[in-house]
């Protein structure tokens, strides 16, 4: 990813260290910064847990898609990880992630992450994490007045969002696309479909999300 909102579609630059550390230095300044403050309650309030950070460069409060996955994965999480939320994060399904914004045309920029359930679980996802990720929706779109588009990446995220704007009906004001994750079982979908064609899916439903931004 390179700095000032474009997409780099090489992904995994957080194999090296010392952008993590650049990075990581950043969190708290610029339209990502809002969010990051949100991310730091989210730490206080579980100071057990490992709550992923949004990339500083992503779009932050000037995001106009939010783009929702289920939970983070372990190269998100410290200390394996990032600490953050990226489409550079050294794994194959921000690798896939990366590249199809950029066929899309989406710019980085236009964009932030987040996840249904915050904080990194190892997949052990309770009924008490949803429930409790679900709660953080409402106050993160509250950051948000740009938002018009909501993509979701998988069952779960699509639940969430669901459960979320039954809880909150404001929410339903922005256009929700519920596609596939960019890993290789959300792609092949438990090995039932080819993962050339989930890509081509996961594509058609980031162009529609583009399309919604002009």
């Amino acid at each position: 990813m390179q700095q000032g909102g474009g997409v780099d579609p090489r992904g995994g630059a957080y194999s090296d260290k010392r952008v993590v550390a650049e990075k990581l230095a950043r969190v708290g300044i610029g339209p990502a910064a809002p969010i990051n403050a949100f991310v730091d309650s989210l730490r206080k309030a579980r100071p057990s847990s490992s709550v992923p950070y949004v990339d500083p460069d992503c779009g932050g409060v000037e995001a106009r898609v939010l783009m929702l996955f289920q939970d983070p994965g372990p190269m998100a999480a410290q200390p394996k990880g990032s600490g953050m939320l990226s489409i550079s994060n050294d794994d194959p399904s921000a690798k896939t992630l990366c590249q199809v914004l950029a066929e899309a045309a989406i710019p980085w920029s236009e964009v932030v992450p987040w996840n249904a359930i915050p904080w990194y679980t190892g997949g052990a996802n309770s009924a008490a994490d949803k429930l409790q990720g679900l709660l953080t929706l409402g106050p993160l779109t509250a950051l948000l007045p740009r938002l018009c588009v909501v993509v979701t990446f998988g069952g779960t995220a699509a639940q969430s969002w669901h459960r979320a704007v039954a809880q909150v009906p404001e929410l339903s004001c922005y256009t929700h696309i519920s596609t596939l994750h960019p890993g290789v079982g959300g792609l092949t979908n438990g090995y039932r479909q080819k993962a050339p064609v989930g890509r081509t899916q996961l594509l058609r439903d980031l162009v529609e999300a583009r399309s919604l931004l002009t």
